[in-house]
């Protein structure tokens, strides 16, 4: 829901993986696991960023249509997950997860970091 609040996102397409994985079968056949390819892979995208570095996240990405970015293998916290990458970037560990997801965006997307304090982009009032 939080990333809808931004003016440049017209999309979000939810997933809930761990339910899905604890319920598979059930998930295949009401229909939910067809619609979420559907869903994410009817439009091509600029950019396709896995934010979490994780297997399960990554392995999403390949139903979407466009270049997927993520983590680097020395960056990421699951390294088969840089796998489904086209791109990997290197953010430096040890840092506030907020800190590495914006340094993620910026060098997929290609505009330079904004420095150390962040605009989310989302109206406050």
């Amino acid at each position: 829901e939080i990333p809808s609040w931004h003016f440049k996102v017209d999309r979000v397409i939810p997933v809930a993986i761990r339910r899905w994985r604890s319920e598979i079968l059930k998930t295949l056949f009401n229909g939910e696991w067809s619609d979420f390819k559907k869903l994410i892979g009817e439009r091509n995208y600029y950019a396709v960023i896995d934010a979490q570095g994780l297997f399960k996240s990554a392995f999403l990405t390949r139903y979407a249509r466009g270049p997927v970015f993520g983590l680097n293998q020395d960056s990421v916290r699951e390294k088969l997950a840089c796998r489904y990458y086209d791109h990997t970037v290197n953010v430096a560990k040890g840092q506030h997860a907020v800190e590495r997801v914006r340094q993620l965006f910026a060098k997929s997307l290609g505009y330079d970091f904004p420095g150390p304090v962040g605009d989310s982009g989302i109206d406050t009032q």
